[in-house]
């Protein structure tokens, strides 16, 4: 079955931030943080996610703990003003990946096929992390803005087998007082990794009617990309027990400069990789 390349969730949130005006002093979600500028504080690189640009590209892949397969992405969008409908930009390029226009779509498509499965999309994209990539934009048969960054290996949790699972299901049983993560550690990587906790309000012991009523959490902490920490206490503060959420390990990289015509472009390339859990205590 072919799947079509879309936006998840989390990404429209970005795109939504992204046609508003940035104020350090605008409430905001970023991680769990009001303001970009505590973010940026907290997380370094990775709150220029959430940056205000005319265009952006990324590249993005997500796996959930549990599963083989993967969604990926791969994206671009052009807005010549704040609040302005989509237009063309120019050519996107992220390395031998082409992303152009499409007038009657109203978005940018991938060429020469938009319509790629996941298997294609792995093969076509993977090769981008752990590497080098090369990225740029052409306009009118002129480069409007052009660099090569370093895109971190995709992560992945390597010691999640030893928490016991929910029967029937993915979720993992964890201890507010002691969760150890471990991953493949990119000695590459001098942004860090973000561990964000998602809470909607879920909870194991609740019937299906009661669902998202128990409060929501976010909440972030960026780490050495070592290998290995353990989260603090504090970290699950305001999540009951039973709980139902999502932690994300969230490994990447993000450029942001002005290009040739004064604008401002964004291209960055992210991993995640999503563990469901509920607390025990």
């Amino acid at each position: 079955m072919k799947k079509k390349i879309f936006i998840a969730p989390l990404f429209l949130i970005f795109l939504l931030l992204a046609c508003r005006k940035e104020n350090n002093n605008t409430p905001v979600q970023v991680f769990g943080f009001t303001t970009l500028q505590a973010a940026r504080e907290h997380l370094g690189k990775y709150a220029d996610l959430f940056l205000t640009v005319e265009g952006s590209a990324y590249v993005s892949s997500t796996q959930y703990y549990g599963s083989e397969q993967k969604e990926w992405e791969i994206f671009a969008r052009y807005n010549a003003e704040q609040l302005s409908e989509r237009s063309d930009g120019g050519t996107f390029f992220i390395n031998q990946n082409k992303l152009v226009y499409d007038k009657i779509l109203g978005t940018y498509i991938l060429l020469p096929n938009n319509d790629l499965s996941s298997i294609e999309l792995d093969k076509l994209l993977k090769k981008d992390f752990g590497n080098d990539n090369v990225l740029k934009i052409i306009k009118n048969k002129d480069t409007i803005f052009q660099t090569q960054t370093y895109v971190p290996h995709e992560i992945a949790a390597t010691n999640l087998n030893k928490y016991e699972k929910v029967a029937g299901s993915d979720f993992i049983k964890i201890s507010r007082k002691e969760v150890n993560l471990q991953w493949n550690k990119d000695s590459r990587n001098t942004n860090g990794v973000v561990v964000f906790l998602s809470w909607s309000g879920d909870n194991m012991s609740k019937p299906i009617n009661e669902q998202g009523t128990g409060g929501q959490k976010q909440v972030a902490v960026k780490l050495d990309d070592n290998g290995n920490a353990t989260l603090p206490t504090t970290f699950f503060d305001g999540v009951p027990i039973n709980a139902a959420f999502t932690i994300s390990m969230i490994r990447g990289n993000i450029e942001v400069a002005t290009g040739k015509d004064s604008r401002k472009y964004k291209f960055y390339a992210t991993s995640w990789y999503k563990i469901q859990c509920t607390l025990i205590d």
